[in-house]
């Protein structure tokens, strides 16, 4: 069957357009296949596709170094297309999280504390980017430099401050030192233990996290065996017989008052007051003692003159 050309050109002032003429066939074409000249069949028509926003993301490529850093990522997108990008870490942040269309992003990133290079991700919309970041390198830092035990023995502590996952150890060549614990890893403390020093003042290099650090150990004072017992006639006397020294440096002078040919020494346990003058004698007779300045607490102690005891006390500027 074909259609009445009549009937469809009656609504228009002019001549059958050609474009018109296109448009009527092919919907008498869809129509007469459909049920035309009394037919049954049925045509399925399937609905245009619908283009998606295509996003493409480019760049991170180079690992950032340890210390931190920042870089740049390319969004590819037509201009009518929104995109999202979030981060997949908290150590890395993003000038940007939304947009439309081509862009970049600046990303920053905070700095490694770990010896170990790590790895992130910054996401936009379906595409994914890798960020690493090099390992920090291991240094170690010991504080303090140096610490002093007293005679009995101690354990001074020393901070250790290194990047997670920094190996150190302790290592000492004297036998009185120990160190707890020996090994580790990153950012700790450590207590070098000290025996008891049954002599002399003794002194040890201890090597921590790759560190070399002093300790000086007190040494045990002995005192002087008692001079022999005077005879009857050699009674001595002291003026004065005690002294109450101050923070400062001081000399003070002793007079010793004793019968003539009665033999007396003078000695001191401590190596903060030294005998200057009259560390032997005969008679009446001074001794001269230098006090040194006290940096610490206050502190006393005995002296022998005489074969006499002479009491000594000095303030300290840590009381």
């Amino acid at each position: 069957m074909r259609p009445d050309r009549s009937h469809y050109s009656s609504g228009f002032a002019h001549p059958w357009q050609p474009s018109v003429q296109v448009t009527v066939l092919a919907m008498w074409g869809v129509l007469a296949a459909a049920g035309g000249c009394g037919s049954s069949s049925s045509v399925s028509v399937a609905p245009t596709s619908i283009q998606r926003c295509g996003v493409t993301v480019t760049g991170g490529t180079s690992a950032v170094p340890a210390g931190g850093g920042s870089g740049t990522l390319t969004v590819n997108a037509e201009r009518e297309c929104s995109w999202s990008a979030r981060s997949e870490s908290s150590w890395i942040s993003l000038n940007a999280t939304s947009g439309q269309g081509p862009a970049t992003i600046t990303y920053s990133v905070q700095a490694n504390p770990n010896a170990s290079t790590r790895r992130t991700g910054v996401a936009v919309e379906e595409q994914r980017v890798e960020i690493s970041q090099e390992a920090a390198p291991c240094r170690y830092q010991v504080s303090p430099s140096a610490a002093e035990v007293a005679a009995a023995g101690g354990a001074p502590a020393f901070g250790i401050t290194a990047p997670g996952g920094c190996n150190w150890n302790v290592q000492t060549a004297a036998p009185w030192v120990s160190g707890e614990p020996g090994s580790g890893q990153g950012s700790a403390t450590v207590r070098l233990t000290a025996a008891a020093n049954p002599g002399a003042a003794r002194d040890a290099t201890v090597t921590v996290a790759g560190v070399s650090v002093a300790l000086h150990q007190a040494g045990t004072t002995t005192p002087p065996p008692p001079p022999p017992p005077p005879t009857q006639t050699c009674v001595p006397r002291l003026d004065p017989s005690s002294f109450n020294a101050q923070i400062d440096s001081d000399t003070i002078k002793i007079e010793v008052r004793v019968e003539k040919n009665c033999k007396w020494v003078s000695s001191s346990p401590v190596s903060w007051v030294t005998i200057k003058e009259g560390r032997t004698g005969s008679g009446n007779d001074d001794v001269q003692i230098k006090i040194e300045e006290n940096e610490g607490p206050p502190r006393s102690t005995t002296l022998i003159i005489a074969g006499l005891p002479f009491s000594l006390t000095q303030a300290g500027k840590n009381r």
